[in-house]
């Protein structure tokens, strides 16, 4: 059967530190922080490898405003060298190029810094969210970074 999965790695992209309340509407101390992680997850399929999400822009371990801007103060990241996306896939045995196409859950930084690297491949997002992404508006608009979209990518 095309497609059937034959082994799934659950990997660290790092974590985050980020104030409770952020994630849960007002519920927490002000002040109260928590830690929260950033998952990756790869596929072998019969027709070839599956990333889910790509992590952080690892470039933001040495220079994290410059990477994330503001972000890098308020949420706080949390990423090794380990957790960039390249690493995490060499520790199952897996080469960038061995990426048959890439899923992003949704476009927030945190979940899409390593799309950047993988121009050999499609990387497949709602339709909806892309272009919320490019022009994202409101409240959740932090959650999204122009310089980790407007990519020349497959998209």
């Amino acid at each position: 059967m095309p497609g059937t999965a034959r082994a799934l790695y659950l990997m660290s992209g790092g974590w985050c530190s980020v104030e409770r309340s952020f994630l849960t509407a007002g519920v927490g101390a002000a002040g109260e922080r928590i830690l929260t992680p950033i998952p990756m997850a790869v596929v072998d399929t019969r027709d070839g490898w599956v990333l889910f999400d790509t992590g952080m822009n690892c470039e933001g371990i040495h220079d994290p405003e410059g990477t994330w801007g503001e972000r890098a103060k308020m949420i706080q990241p949390r990423l090794l060298p380990e957790d960039d996306v390249r690493h995490r896939l060499g520790e199952v045995g897996v080469h960038l190029e061995d990426i048959r196409v890439v899923v992003n859950s949704h476009l927030h930084w945190d979940h899409c810094g390593g799309n950047r690297l993988f121009h050999h491949c499609p990387i497949v997002a709602q339709r909806a969210e892309m272009a919320f992404a490019r022009e994202p508006t409101g409240l959740v608009a932090g959650g999204y970074m122009a310089n980790h979209v407007a990519l020349p990518l497959k998209y």
